[in-house]
């Protein structure tokens, strides 16, 4: 809003649409112009600059947020197991959980030792410093996790390379593998753990500045599809080859039927 003064004089205020409608001058006698005949009026402008765009409301959807925080907790209790047991000593001093996590998400992680003494154990006195270690059940299930680990560490490999054999260029970028592991059963530090030992397989190029997990070489017999591969288990694929001829349905090759 700003305020104008303007100085008019009894003719021009009768005459002035403008001013009759901000001002009423009937009301005004000689005696309000002074002795110069001119009055003080003040006019006031409006200026506007615009709607305000709508402010946008966000609902919050309690079952993803649950589902969220279930998915939280556990990739932390596993993370923490991870820092644990990639100590010598099997054990981690609190003071320095802050370096390997950072300070803020350092809360997050005593809440979660707080949270599940059956997991972790807190040891330390009043001259010792505090450290946390896991129980010995927990101990148990971790080397258990180790062995089968191992057993599934063929399938891991191979899968990994299918899908790197359907990338473009067949790399995909360390982050993006990095975003999957879970879903792919690779370890936490499969970059340090299992990349470099096999080296026949796999290797890390550097690509426009960023990290790529490079397929070395490329294997035909995995280029099948899981259900060209149930067939070939079935031996029906063996018997397609002699036939020349098979019933089709909706669930794949059911059975054969022989040749003229």
């Amino acid at each position: 809003m700003h305020r104008n003064f303007m100085f008019l004089r009894p003719h021009q205020c009768l005459g002035s649409s403008l001013i009759d409608r901000r001002v009423n001058c009937e009301g005004f006698g000689m005696s309000s112009f002074g002795k110069s005949g001119y009055m003080r009026v003040l006019i006031m402008h409006k200026t506007c600059g615009g709607k305000r765009p709508k402010k946008k409301i966000y609902y919050r959807v309690h079952e993803l947020d649950r589902a969220m925080d279930l998915q939280k907790k556990p990739s932390i209790i596993l993370q923490l197991k991870s820092i644990v047991q990639a100590q010598k000593s099997q054990s981690l001093l609190l003071r320095d959980l802050e370096k390997e996590v950072g300070f803020v998400q350092k809360w997050n992680f005593m809440a979660v030792i707080e949270k599940y003494p059956t997991i972790f154990h807190v040891s330390g006195g009043s001259r010792a410093p505090p450290m946390v270690m896991l129980t010995e059940k927990a101990k148990k299930i971790a080397a258990e996790e180790i062995y089968t680990r191992d057993q599934m560490e063929p399938i891991v490999v191979r899968n990994l390379r299918k899908l790197l054999m359907l990338s473009i260029d067949c790399r995909l970028p360390l982050e993006t593998v990095e975003f999957i592991e879970s879903a792919m059963g690779l370890p936490c530090d499969f970059k340090k753990s299992l990349i470099p030992k096999y080296p026949e397989y796999f290797s890390v190029k550097d690509v426009n500045g960023r990290a790529h997990l490079q397929l070395e070489n490329w294997d035909s017999g995995l280029a099948v599809t899981a259900r060209e591969e149930r067939l070939a288990q079935e031996g029906i694929l063996a018997a397609i080859g002699r036939s020349g001829k098979v019933r089709i349905s909706k669930d794949g090759f059911q059975s054969l039927f022989g040749g003229d």
